[in-house]
């Protein structure tokens, strides 16, 4: 089958029109119901962290604050917007359409203080709304708007496809194949070599890259061939921070220090982080240079541009781009790498399975893949390598890959385990409990969580450890539970699933409730969460969970896990 263009510029639309009535829903709300629901907040800016960057808020403890790694949108509101309390018939919209200025940000580190007092440190912050700002400012803190000019230019494109070949190839292709067979691929200091020998025989090349694999090392020195050759690299990714990772990597760090890698939106902590990394606004095309930019950035200059502007374009963070943000790449480079993984986290839609019109639709949104399926690419590689997992957790593992993944990680130091809590030589442990059905926040699972958390923590200095759930509501009472016992620590992260893809630490804790397994116990998203951890991956879970009605890949990973207890 082959999807029209019509057919996918219907379903971004729907997806905007999906996302944009969700958004209005919000800012309709009344601000009091907002801050009350903790999906407002109220600060006050106690200054700039001038060793980082960040932008430092002052909040009350006793009131709701933002969640570390929260994406919000920082207003500086109307002076008669200040007082929560003359938020009388006010609607979030209303302190929008008076706000004096807009900056997104993301809360990255907290600081309790006296008097029920707490700072956040923020990282995103602009130069410009930072401009002229002064400490005591009132700063009101709400939901982000979401991706609708991403889309608005995405939709453009499908509206004047045959302008952009390589986007309609792309857009147009045949999804009822499925020819994924990559060749294995081994991650070292020459692979970026081998990769611009197929690149001279391919104009695409497809390149899986399963968890702790090198992804970003990779990319960086296949940056690096084409920069040493005089050619212009463009790097696209969903989210500024995997950008930032690939910038840091040592392959680039020549080119860096010349100024010849450029970022787009380049925040004042992303400046202090690397202070050779140059603002993407000043890219001129140079050769031998490398810009890095986000999906929305790159729809945006593909919308402009009427045929290929760069030698190279690579995606990375490929399994969360729709097949139509790679139809983009494909038409903004002369060659594309495409990087990511099949089995994690697919793009976030407010489309639902029921409202596309034919089940077949869904590949527009799975870019990755989908084009990994087609015929469209015929070099297709996986990256067979973990340098993250240990064997245990790798032969678990490969139930999302086939058995194709082997693990290499290197030896690590141990770590110390409480006395009560059993430690198996295995890599992966479970822990069975009580929970009641329907329940996303199980009291008694959180309680062991905290405790086991607490104990890792302090007997461990240096270990750095993950705690995952599903839902917000049940990380938002880990949060302040775990955060209650230990005080803030940069050690330790508390999180959903849907935020951590790329998260490498020493321990992960997964908490599953006994609430919607089919949502929670989704493979691609069970996959991620289960391998972020170098040391052990700890799995708390129902103990009347029936693995026989999971889906397979799930099903075998956990029968097989059940078998060492």
């Amino acid at each position: 089958m082959q999807i029209t263009i019509k057919q996918h510029e219907r379903l971004l639309i729907r997806e905007h029109k999906l996302q944009e009535d969700e958004h209005a829903r919000i800012l309709n709300e009344s601000a009091i119901n907002l801050r009350a629901a903790g999906k407002l907040y109220v600060a006050m800016l106690a200054g700039i962290d001038e060793l980082r960057g960040n932008v430092i808020l002052r909040f009350s403890s006793k009131r709701p604050f933002p969640r570390r790694n929260e994406h919000i949108t920082a207003i500086v509101a109307a002076r008669e917007h200040n007082d929560p309390s003359r938020w009388q018939h006010t609607t979030y919209r209303t302190i929008q359409a008076k706000a004096q200025r807009f900056c997104e940000l993301v809360a990255v580190w907290y600081r309790f203080e006296e008097n029920d007092r707490l700072v956040i440190g923020f990282r995103g912050a602009t130069a410009n709304f930072l401009a002229d700002l002064p400490p005591g400012t009132a700063l009101i803190l709400g939901p982000q708007e979401p991706p609708t000019a991403y889309l608005e230019n995405l939709i453009s494109l499908l509206q004047d496809a045959h302008l952009y070949p390589r986007f309609q190839d792309t857009v147009s292709i045949d999804v009822s194949g499925k020819t994924w067979n990559p060749e294995p691929l081994t991650n070292d200091s020459t692979t970026s070599l081998l990769l611009s020998a197929q690149l001279a025989l391919h104009r695409d090349i497809i390149i899986q890259g399963p968890p702790g694999t090198g992804k970003s090392f990779l990319i960086a020195n296949l940056c690096a061939d084409f920069l040493r050759q005089g050619k212009k690299v463009l790097v696209t990714a969903l989210t500024n921070t995997a950008l930032m990772e690939l910038a840091e990597k040592d392959g680039l760090t020549d080119f860096l220090q010349l100024g010849s890698v450029y970022k787009t939106s380049l925040s004042t902590d992303e400046s202090k982080r690397l202070p050779k990394l140059r603002e993407g606004a000043d890219y001129a095309h140079l050769p031998g240079t490398l810009l890095l930019c986000s999906y929305y950035k790159l729809s945006e200059k593909t919308r402009l541009a009427t045929g290929a502007q760069f030698d190279l374009v690579i995606v990375e963070e490929a399994s969360q781009a729709f097949l139509a943000t790679i139809g983009a790449a494909r038409h903004l480079g002369e060659q594309c790498v495409i990087v990511g993984d099949q089995m994690q986290l697919q793009p976030i839609r407010a489309t639902t399975d029921g409202d596309i019109e034919h089940p077949s639709l869904k590949k527009a949104f799975n870019g990755l893949s989908t084009l990994a399926d087609s015929e469209l690419t015929t070099s297709k590689f996986i990256l067979q390598q973990t340098f993250r997992l240990p064997p245990y957790s790798t032969y678990l593992t490969n139930a999302f890959y086939g058995g194709r993944l082997q693990s290499v990680q290197p030896q690590l130091k141990p770590l110390h385990y409480p006395p009560a809590f059993p430690v198996p030589e295995k890599s992966v442990h479970l822990i069975e409990l009580l929970m009641a059905a329907g329940v996303k926040a199980p009291q008694n699972a959180i309680a062991q969580v905290t405790q086991l958390t607490g104990e890792l923590h302090r007997l461990n200095l240096k270990a750095t450890i993950a705690v995952l759930s599903f839902y917000v509501v049940t990380v938002k009472e880990l949060q302040q539970r775990i955060y209650a016992d230990l005080g803030y620590s940069e050690r330790v992260t508390v999180e959903t699933i849907d935020r951590i893809q790329g998260l490498t630490v020493d321990v992960c804790i997964l908490l599953i409730p006994n609430n919607g397994l089919n949502f929670s116990l989704n493979p691609n998203r069970f996959n991620v969460a289960t391998s972020r951890a170098r040391h052990r991956t700890i799995i708390v879970l129902p103990n009347d969970l029936d693995v026989d009605e999971l889906e397979p890949r799930v099903k075998k990973y956990l029968t097989e896990a059940k078998q060492e207890y």
